[in-house]
């Protein structure tokens, strides 16, 4: 057995009752204070205060998690496909150098302290998803998903150099709507690349592996897919309260 068997064995459920408490966060008023950031906080609460900590803390997730992963990796490497390793790598360092260098965080963008601790428990735990040694992925499936997963990642760094373009600091400015790009369509690309980015992970894992680890990536796939339709859908709302003529729809293409 793997000596992180123990870890993998509980990500499915964990992975479930996040996403069902994401769910929930759209009419439980007290899930949709902790999941709020960013411009859709609504909370009339101090947010200068403890539990409010500032949004661009977010790099801490990135910093997090790429250390985490090198000592996954030194340890338990054999266990995680190369593919996974090199484009989960490029990934956090990626978004670490967004956080620091692209993304334009107000002095007023706030975001609760239990969603930070959400968010350094998800790249905590994000190695051991990718755990499957014994049996290899296809590797035309393989090589497809690394291409789709950097082809991926540029559009995400794509669309958040956009949204940089017109994130000022002038109020009214902050609150425009790229129109190039996926933005044509969606009002959330960004977050539309991202679950991408997961699906080519979940891919990239050996079907068979120990314990089936893999299933623990397919649930991951769903908790990231929930949680950002969720922001998404509260991203929407917030644009539709500004410029109630929008016609894009919040995370997929004419569908929603």
């Amino acid at each position: 057995p793997s000596p992180t068997s123990s870890i993998v064995a509980l990500l499915p459920p964990i992975y479930l009752v996040l996403s069902l408490t994401a769910i929930a966060s759209r009419t439980v008023p007290i899930l949709k204070k902790l999941s709020e950031h960013g411009k859709t906080v609504t909370s009339q609460s101090n947010r200068n205060k403890f539990p409010w900590i500032p949004k661009s803390t977010f790099r801490h997730f990135y910093t997090t998690g790429f250390i985490w992963m090198i000592l996954v990796i030194t340890v338990f490497g054999d266990f995680i496909p190369i593919s996974v390793t090199i484009t989960v790598v490029i990934h956090l360092l990626r978004r670490l150098y967004e956080c620091t260098c692209v993304h334009k965080f107000t002095p007023n963008s706030k975001m609760h302290f239990a969603g930070w601790l959400l968010g350094i428990g998800h790249y905590l735990l994000l190695p051991f998803n990718f755990m499957g040694k014994g049996y290899a992925t296809k590797p035309i499936v393989s090589g497809l998903s690394v291409v789709a997963n950097l082809w991926l990642q540029y559009e995400q760094y794509r669309h958040h150099v956009l949204l940089a373009e017109l994130r000022t600091f002038d109020r009214m400015a902050s609150r425009m709507v790229p129109q190039k790009g996926w933005f044509r369509l969606v009002l959330c690309p960004h977050y539309l690349a991202e679950i991408l980015i997961y699906f080519t992970w979940a891919l990239m894992v050996p079907i068979h592996g120990i314990h089936n680890s893999n299933f623990g990536c397919w649930f991951l796939f769903l908790w990231v897919f929930v949680n950002l339709t969720i922001s998404s859908l509260n991203n929407k709302g917030w644009y539709k309260r500004q410029y109630p003529t929008l016609s894009q729809t919040a995370l997929i293409p004419f569908v929603f």
